[in-house]
């Protein structure tokens, strides 16, 4: 957000294409994403990816 105001620009909404599904406490709770990802397992090299919440805004 500091990079914004260096430009005096106006945050309009914020956007991301990959959300943790994990996270407790979030920096910001007002945000579209693409995807959520969940189940990381680092030692089987596996994941899972869910539909995020951004189709929602098209219903």
């Amino acid at each position: 957000m500091n990079l914004m105001n260096e430009f005096k620009a106006k945050v309009a909404g914020v956007s991301v294409l990959v959300e943790s599904k994990e996270v407790k406490n979030r920096l910001i709770e007002d945000y579209t994403s693409l995807v959520k990802l969940s189940d990381v397992d680092e030692y089987n090299r596996s994941f899972t990816v869910e539909k995020g919440n951004c189709l929602n805004f098209f219903k």
